[in-house]
């Protein structure tokens, strides 16, 4: 388990999301650590740890660990392996109870060891995210929320939208705290190590 040893990142730090067109469109050239990150994926599981590989393996290399929350599947561990990332960093958390999820990632994201916190909610709303945004603010790594659809109103700095199309994995940055840009980049074919 995360043993706390770490100190937390400054909120306005930033780290490369591993795609230099992808930070080209974010203010500070990356992911903004201390924030939650709102990507919308029409289906969980195909392709959205793809994106972040890069910042996973960072987030590792940093000593912190790799949280999934409620996946909803099971994480496919020969493929997360061979892209680089070490299981024992990694901690797989799935509440017996759906409304122990929330008060699980509040703890998670407030704890300065872990380097990444990502779910996958069915639902949730402004108040929810107003309480997961300020315990990632708190513990300085990044809060990810794979959602289906975004909400009108949401404190996340960083708004992406995936979609597949031709074999092809892409990325529109709807919304990014600090720009007025926006833009949809390609990042290659749609596969990932994702699912068993």
């Amino acid at each position: 388990a995360p043993d706390g040893r770490l100190t937390s990142t400054p909120a306005s730090a930033f780290r490369p999301t591993g795609h230099p067109e992808l930070d080209a469109l974010l203010p500070g050239g990356g992911w903004p650590m201390g924030r939650l990150i709102e990507i919308q994926t029409p289906t969980p599981g195909l392709a959205e740890i793809r994106l972040l590989l890069p910042a996973l393996r960072q987030i590792q290399a940093e000593g912190r660990w790799i949280i999934w929350a409620a996946p909803p599947y099971r994480p496919y561990t020969p493929g997360l392996t061979q892209a680089g990332l070490d299981l024992s960093r990694i901690l797989c958390v799935d509440p017996v109870v759906p409304a122990d999820l929330w008060w699980c990632l509040e703890k998670l994201l407030r704890h300065p060891a872990c380097g990444i916190v990502m779910t996958w909610p069915a639902h949730c709303d402004a108040t929810i995210l107003r309480r997961l945004q300020l315990a990632v603010e708190a513990g300085g790594g990044l809060g990810i929320l794979f959602l289906r659809q975004t909400m009108a109103h949401s404190p996340a700095a960083v708004r992406l939208e995936l979609a597949y199309r031709a074999d092809a994995l892409w990325v529109h940055v709807n919304k990014a705290r600090g720009s007025w840009k926006q833009g949809c980049i390609q990042l290659g074919r749609a596969d990932a190590p994702a699912r068993s």
